[in-house]
């Protein structure tokens, strides 16, 4: 978060284009990271960056969000609140395996 503070102040409205890649909430120990925050902290740490984000972001820009079916209907009704609903262009769905598992993950454009 504090890396996002710095750009603030010399990047306001003028980036064009935003991936970001979340943690996904899913429950699950990493060896970098703890994956499985309470629902409440994951969306509150969630707002916080992608107000912020939104700051950032030119008026022609887009932003990327790579995330799985954990959070990702909590994360678009977020989107919608702070980037409008008019705004979302389309959810991409990323077949990653082609195993009888069949992992996907969602991205959201915006």
């Amino acid at each position: 978060m504090l890396a996002l503070k710095a750009l603030e102040q010399e990047y306001t409205g003028k980036v064009k284009c935003i991936y970001i890649d979340p943690p996904y909430n899913t429950g699950n120990a990493f060896e970098h990271y703890e994956d499985g925050l309470e629902h409440s902290i994951w969306l509150s740490l969630m707002r916080d960056r992608l107000e912020l984000l939104h700051r950032l972001l030119a008026n022609d820009g887009s932003i990327w969000i790579s995330i799985d079916d954990d959070e990702q209907a909590y994360l678009k009704v977020m989107m919608d609140e702070i980037f409008g609903r008019q705004n979302f262009i389309n959810n991409i769905i990323w077949q990653k395996k082609y195993t009888p598992q069949n992992g996907f993950q969602i991205t959201m454009i915006l």
